[in-house]
Formats: structure tokens, sequence, C-alpha cells
């Protein structure tokens, strides 16, 4: 049998290294007839299960792609018009990329850093000294600080158990 089943190819390789001394391979019929060798070219066996067959995982892509759909399409007619509420998924999936990180140490000496720097802008900086880009807002110093250190800060609080706990004491200590 050499028609390419799991049969005529276990019947190839047994003739191939069946005249090995000491090579023993084992032989099995299934109920359908053909050989089926215990781990010999499984690859070639029969899938248990077929990649067009509706399951959860299909529901989920395809509310996705609508989603991507109607979110592209939107985004194309009010980009000009509206832009904030296209940050949302955005800042959404930034938190669960945030809130999913492992336990690590805080970076407590660079959220002091942009801490103390944010306070040097606030009183010594003029406000009106800042980068004026067409289209935008003023971009200042105090913004140029205060983003990385929310961003630096949700960090801290999502990694490390010692921050939290400092933290927790800090708050419930003033109240």
């Amino acid at each position: 049998m050499t028609d390419g089943r799991i049969g005529g190819a276990y019947h190839q390789v047994r003739g191939l290294f069946g005249s090995w001394p000491g090579l023993r391979l084992p032989f099995r019929r299934s109920a359908t007839g053909l050989a089926k060798p215990s781990g010999i070219l499984k690859p070639f066996g029969k899938a248990e299960r077929r990649w067009y067959k509706p399951g959860p995982s299909w529901l989920l892509v395809s509310l996705l792609l609508l989603f991507c759909l109607i979110y592209g399409f939107a985004f194309a007619i009010l980009a000009p018009y509206i832009v904030v509420p296209f940050a949302i998924p955005i800042l959404v999936v930034l938190l669960l990329i945030i809130w999913a990180m492992p336990d690590a140490a805080a970076p407590a000496r660079m959220l002091n850093f942009f801490f103390f720097s944010f306070f040097i802008g606030l009183v010594i900086w003029p406000n009106y000294l800042s980068i004026s880009l067409p289209g935008l807002p003023w971009i200042s110093v105090i913004r140029l600080t205060v983003f990385p250190m929310t961003l630096l800060l949700l960090y801290c609080v999502s990694v490390s158990q010692e921050f939290r706990d400092k933290l927790g004491n800090v708050v419930s200590s003033i109240t």
C-alpha cells in the first residue's frame, strides 16, 4: 500500500528499516484496517477537529472585526472634528497592559525625578514659554512631566506590592 495514508507510509518505513538487526517497529491495525503505528508519521494522521468548525473563538474574532470596521469608519468620518473619543480604546488597552504586568520592583527614583521636575517647572518655568505646534494646545514643561509621571505612577502601583502598601499607609494616615 503506497497510497500516502498512514498504512502505506508505515509499510514504507517498515520496509526501509525493518531489516536492521535489533529494531522492532510496533504494528497495530485499527478498526478501518489501516496500520496505526504508535508515534510514527503523526502529521499524516487525520485531524480530529477541522479548522472551519465554528466555536466560541469565531464569535469573538467576528465581533472584534465588526468593532474595528465600525471604529475605522467612524474615525474616517469624524476625525477632523471629534478625535478624543477615539483614544478611549487605546487607553483601555494601555491600562490593561499596565494591570497585567508581573510583580517587580517599582522605579521610585524615576518617579521622584518626575515629581521634583514637575514642581520645579510649576514654580519656575513660565507658562508662555511653551512649544506651540499648529493645531495642538501648548506643550508646556508641566505637561511634559505630568504625563510620564502619571504613567509611571500607574506602573508602580501595578507591579509593586510594597509600593501599594506604602501608598495605602500614606493615604490612610491622611484621613
